[in-house]
Order: structure tokens, then sequence, then C-alpha cells
């Protein structure tokens, strides 16, 4: 009676309700969705943005030499470090939306003459800075040019018409971005944008197996939406961080029906196979919380299958999922 009481007391405090708070406030999480909206309005007030642009594209100032190059190097450090700070939450992207000259002219200043594309990622840029390392102003605007994509992305999402040939090209866009490492954690502020992961997980609701072929593609659209929206969820279900977690964790039951109901396909490689094993250890926390998620990792280690079916103990049983 005693063990039992004790077992039971642990599935209470390690359950998915009294843990996923712990989620948001961890120390691994880097995406913010706010900041202050007294300093947005002071950045706006004193003119940050075109004072900065000024400021980096200044010729004279480049050519400075001793103490004075060390005070422009001190100035653009901490420039690049504000922008960095923009970057990581959901109002400071949409603040520099919301001047896409000023902020096209600072990625233009940032990045200057130079016409590589390769550049360090953000988190590791943040890292550097935090740490009291120089940044170069063309990682930073490299970054900057990527963010900007993706959020004027996340705006075409919300005025495209599901199922349509632009929401797919906007789509194909975001996985494009994802195949270097800077573009992967540029597609990763999706999870800032609830409205942009609700509108993903509808795409793969509204997937149909049966849609006749265009004449125009080899491939039915809605099926290429399909794969193309379950490639985007798994960057953000397999990146480490909390911020990611929590944007995925609360939608992980009707992403498991969304990925039931819809034909992922036969290939046991594609994205859809792939983020449904993620999804059935998200259903198990979310179900039976931390030690129902100890207990499937241990019938994985023990050989089983990583895909939860409809017929497993772990989910049927206990969980009505599809």
């Amino acid at each position: 009676a005693t063990r039992s009481f004790t077992v039971g007391a642990a599935e209470g405090l390690l359950s998915y309700k009294t843990t996923h708070s712990l989620i948001s406030s961890s120390s691994c999480r880097f995406l913010q969705p706010e900041i202050d909206a007294k300093l947005l309005s002071l950045l706006k007030e004193r003119g940050f943005l075109p004072l900065s642009v000024a400021l980096i594209s200044s010729s004279d100032l480049r050519a400075e030499v001793g103490r004075a190059v060390e005070v422009f190097v001190d100035l653009t450090s901490s420039i690049g470090a504000v922008v960095i700070s923009l970057m990581f939450c959901r109002t400071g992207l949409v603040f520099l939306l919301q001047h896409p000259d000023l902020s096209s002219t600072m990625i233009n200043a940032l990045r200057g003459t130079d016409d590589m594309n390769e550049c360090i990622p953000l988190r590791y840029a943040s890292v550097l800075i935090s740490k009291g390392f120089f940044c170069r102003l063309l990682d930073v605007g490299i970054n900057l040019e990527m963010h900007l994509r993706v959020v004027n992305a996340v705006d075409r999402l919300l005025t495209s018409t599901p199922q349509s040939e632009e929401f797919l090209w906007v789509l194909w866009e975001l996985c494009s971005l994802s195949r270097s490492e800077c573009g992967r954690q540029a597609v990763l502020a999706l999870g800032l944008f609830p409205e942009a992961v609700k509108i993903l997980i509808e795409a793969l609701h509204s997937a149909k197996e049966l849609e006749p072929v265009s004449l125009t593609c080899g491939t039915p659209l809605n099926l290429a939406i399909f794969h193309a929206s379950a490639e985007i969820f798994e960057l953000i279900v397999t990146d480490p961080t909390s911020s990611s977690l929590s944007a995925w964790i609360v939608h992980a039951t009707d992403l498991h029906k969304a990925l039931h109901s819809s034909s992922p396909g036969s290939n046991r490689k594609d994205a859809p196979t792939r983020l449904l094993e993620w999804i059935d250890a998200g259903v198990v926390y979310q179900k039976n919380g931390a030690i129902g998620l100890l207990r499937y990792a241990a019938v994985l280690a023990s050989g089983g299958d990583a895909h939860i079916t409809s017929t497993n103990t772990l989910v049927s049983e206990s969980m009505d999922v599809v």
C-alpha cells in the first residue's frame, strides 16, 4: 500500500499538467514571445533603425584608426546585439516587418559588399555576444534576412487560400530555407506564431489521397502540401529547445489525429512517418506524463516499434487519440 501511494504521488507530480509549465521556464529557451513594449517604442521614437544604418554604412568611421576604430567596433557590436535580440521574439520580428524599407536597408548595411551567403547560426551568434566575443555584422545581416523571409512567409500563409498553389509555394520556400542551419533556425521562428502553427495543422488534416492528379503537376496538390507541412513540423518537433517544445506539445493529440487520418504514403522514411514517431511520444507524455514517457522509451530500448498504433496499450487502452 505504501509503494502504491508513492508511485501514485510520483505520477501526479510528473503528470503532463504538472510538468508542462516547467517547459516555458526552462533555461534551454531561445525564442521569446514578447519584448518590452516600452523598449520597442523607444527604438522607434529615437530612430534606431535609420541611425544604425547610417552608422554602420559610414565609410569615414570605417576608415578611422586607433581608439576611434575600437569605439566603432563597440557601437556596431551593440547594434548587432540589439538586432539579434529582436530576432528572438515575436514582437521584435513584427517590429522589423512593419518597417520593410528600413529593415531591407539595415540588411544591406550589415552585409556590406560581401556576397557570401554562409554564416554562423543565430543561436551561436547570440552565445558569442553574450560571452563578450565579436560577431561579424555579415552574420547578423544574413540571419536577419532569413528571419524576415520567414515572417513574410507567415504573413502570406495567413492571407493565402488554403490548399492553393500559392499556399504550397510558401511552404516550399520555408522548406528550401531550412536546408541550411541558419535557415533551419529561422524557420523555427514559426513557433512564435500560433496562428501559423494552427494553419499547418489544418493543412495536415485536409490532405486527401484520392484527389485527381493535376495536369500540370505530377503530384496531387494537397499531398504536396501535406508532405511540405509535415517536413516543416518535423523541424519544430525535433528541435531540442523548450521554446520549440512549447510550440507543438499542446497540439500533440491533434497532430496525431491528423497524421493518422491522412495517408502519409508507403515510404517508411518520408517526413509524415518520421513526424508521427515523434508525435507518438508527445501523446504518451500528454496523456501519461513523464512516467508514461519513460515507459515508452523502455519499449523502444527493448526493440519495440517506434510507431505506436491504435492497438498499442500505451496509447489506445488509456487514450482516445484516433
